[in-house]
């Protein structure tokens, strides 16, 4: 996922839109609970697991739920 499709994702959800994560070494499904920059202009996110707990991850984690 991009950066910008990472903002209009998070604009148009409902809090209920499960995403999936992929990193290099592990995956899970979470919730996107909120989109935000760093002062750098990084654009991260955070998700939120099915522990409730939340995690930073950059847009190319992030992959929608079909």
């Amino acid at each position: 996922m991009t950066d910008d499709e990472l903002w209009d994702m998070h604009a148009g959800q409902s809090h209920r839109d499960m995403v999936t994560v992929i990193a290099s070494d592990y995956q899970y499904d979470g919730w996107l609970r909120s989109v935000f920059e760093k002062r750098s202009g990084a654009v991260r996110c955070a998700v939120e697991d099915a522990n409730g707990r939340l995690f930073i991850h950059n847009a190319g984690q992030i992959h929608r739920r079909t």
